[in-house]
């Protein structure tokens, strides 16, 4: 939800939203049934594993749908490294105290 702005979100943005965790939760689910049963079940894949895939490719497409990707949040790749400059500018800034520096984590 924090990755877009507030007033971005529509009705059915929000929709989609509530599908995505439920999927992430059943998602977590069906890993924690993987790691207790195994990949295999009787020399068989376990069904756990292809509804585990089936339900990260929803995932993925709902959250493209949503444009919570990582271009559509952070930006494209030749993008980022002047965020980074921007940040690491920011930091030098000791004085800030909207921006922790290492000192006010410890």
């Amino acid at each position: 939800m924090t990755a877009r702005p507030r007033d971005t979100w529509t009705d059915a943005d929000l929709v989609l939203a509530g599908n995505l965790a439920r999927a992430y939760a059943d998602m977590e689910t069906l890993q924690e049934s993987i790691e207790r049963d195994g990949m295999l079940i009787e020399g068989k894949i376990n069904p756990a594993c292809d509804l585990l895939d089936k339900m990260t490719r929803r995932a993925l497409a709902t959250g493209r749908q949503l444009m919570v990707a990582t271009i559509a949040t952070v930006g494209k790749a030749q993008d980022i490294h002047k965020g980074a400059a921007l940040e690491r500018g920011a930091r030098q800034h000791e004085d800030d105290d909207l921006i922790p520096t290492l000192g006010t984590l410890q």
